[in-house]
């Protein structure tokens, strides 16, 4: 009876392998960088000011446009070619 225990339990242990773990940190770099800029194409005359503040002048409409850069994601974090980033603006 005790070796039929040992034989299961050590080919239990001989069938799991270890799981193939994802990349803690989304880019691939390890340094996630990003680059957000309001667009001049869609407000122009967009402007920073000193203290790091943009000025918009107003076209007639109550939205603008931000394009945005990022470092390469890992493919861990692409899922159907979009990215799992998510930017909060305040």
């Amino acid at each position: 009876m005790k070796k039929l225990i040992y034989i299961t339990l050590i080919s239990f242990f001989w069938a799991c392998s270890p799981e193939e773990l994802i990349s803690p940190y989304p880019c691939l770099s390890g340094n996630c960088e990003a680059f957000f800029e309001i667009d001049p194409l869609v407000s122009p005359g967009v402007y920073q000011d000193d203290n790091g503040y943009f000025h918009i002048e107003h076209q007639g409409y109550n939205y603008f446009t931000i394009k945005g850069q990022l470092d390469e994601l890992h493919p861990d974090y692409v899922v159907n070619g979009v990215p799992l980033v998510e930017t909060i603006f305040d």
